[in-house]
């Protein structure tokens, strides 16, 4: 097996006589076979020569084919004709009329190396490309390479969207006794969190378009497969303006959830997600009351029946009567805060006394005079 890939690497290796050379190699061809009758010869013929052999079918005899079937054919029959890389431009303008002479309704004619990626490959003892080696190299490239793009395609993240009909749920909260909103979630069919959307005070101010935009990024982690409690210890108990007692509403019995104060929206936008996905499996919390559906109507009770869950809560901050609840003033702040009215950043401290200083709302609080 060493001999044939030495010879194959180098035909002319002068360590090898004329007859090892076609013991190891071959002739590519079976001319000059003494056993084989010269006229069973032409049974064999190709469309060209191979090795150092002569016969091949001329270009005369493919036409000919083409003129003998063609009137048996409502269409055109489809043959490449091959023709030797000597063949001039008579011959091909020979070949032609030949065919226009018998019918033939097409030919195509192709002329040895005349371009890069022949139709065909001749196997020669000089030029062999399909030995052994050559085959089982061409394989395990293909196949990395195969095994490479598959790989980059799902070694990455999948992002798992939700149907589109869904169920989900919204929650009205109050915070700082005057700053309103809604936080609506959506869950796939187990039961988990899939997205989050959240809005307060006016649409279109910076605090709603900056609470969209952190909900449209929380919702994009948890499709690609953040779990809810890495989230909800990232980003619970930060703390910025405004902050204070808050309402979180519930159907439960008091209308109210056990949710009393935030250090910021995005700290209460954590432990509304917290309440709502509670531990140990953070699936979504059934609703309290039940959909009535009308008598015959087919429909199913899809709400089950209320049950009694007592809640601790953490950071409990201030004290809630069943009357309601009065907000501590805000402290000063050297930064201006989000106003009451207009919900932009222009709410500052003056003195003993908050204003904004937006000239379209320049609303004023803490006992300022006007």
């Amino acid at each position: 097996k060493k001999h044939i890939w030495r010879l194959r690497a180098n035909p002319h290796d002068p360590a090898y006589n004329e007859e090892q050379r076609l013991v190891l190699n071959g002739k590519s061809h079976l001319e000059n076979i003494p056993w084989l009758a010269p006229g069973h010869l032409a049974t064999f013929d190709c469309s060209a020569t191979n090795g150092d052999g002569q016969r091949f079918i001329s270009v005369e005899g493919h036409l000919r084919m083409l003129g003998a079937i063609q009137p048996f054919i409502s269409g055109a029959s489809s043959k490449t004709c091959n023709m030797p890389s000597g063949a001039t431009v008579d011959e091909i303008e020979k070949s032609f009329v030949l065919c226009h002479q018998m019918g033939v309704k097409c030919i195509a004619l192709f002329r040895a190396e005349s371009k890069a990626n022949s139709v065909y490959q001749v196997d020669t003892p000089e030029g062999r490309r399909y030995d052994a080696q050559n085959i089982w190299k061409q394989l395990v490239a293909v196949t990395q390479s195969v095994l490479e793009t598959e790989r980059n395609k799902y070694s990455g993240p999948v992002r798992r969207k939700l149907r589109g009909r869904r169920l989900g749920q919204t929650v009205k909260f109050s915070l700082a006794g005057s700053h309103k909103g809604y936080l609506s979630v959506g869950v796939y069919p187990d039961g988990k969190c899939g997205e989050v959307f959240g809005r307060i005070g006016q649409s279109g101010t910076y605090s709603s378009g900056v609470l969209d935009a952190f909900c449209k990024a929380i919702s994009i982690q948890l499709q690609y497969g953040i779990q809810l409690d890495d989230i909800l210890h990232d980003f619970r108990y930060m703390a910025f303006e405004p902050s204070g007692f808050v309402i979180v509403e519930d159907d439960n019995e008091d209308g109210r959830a056990a949710i009393s104060s935030c250090s910021s929206v995005i700290d209460l936008m954590m432990k509304i997600l917290d309440y709502l996905f509670p531990l140990p499996n953070r699936t979504i919390r059934p609703l309290n009351t039940q959909l009535e559906m009308p008598l015959g109507s087919g429909g199913l009770n899809i709400r089950p029946e209320p049950v009694e869950q007592e809640l601790e809560m953490e950071g409990r901050e201030g004290a809630m009567d069943q009357e309601g609840w009065n907000a501590p003033s805000s402290p000063s702040f050297r930064a201006a805060n989000l106003c009451p009215r207009c919900n932009q950043l222009t709410f500052i401290s003056d003195g003993h006394c908050k204003r904004c200083t937006n000239p379209s709302c320049l609303y004023k609080d803490g006992g300022c005079g006007e």
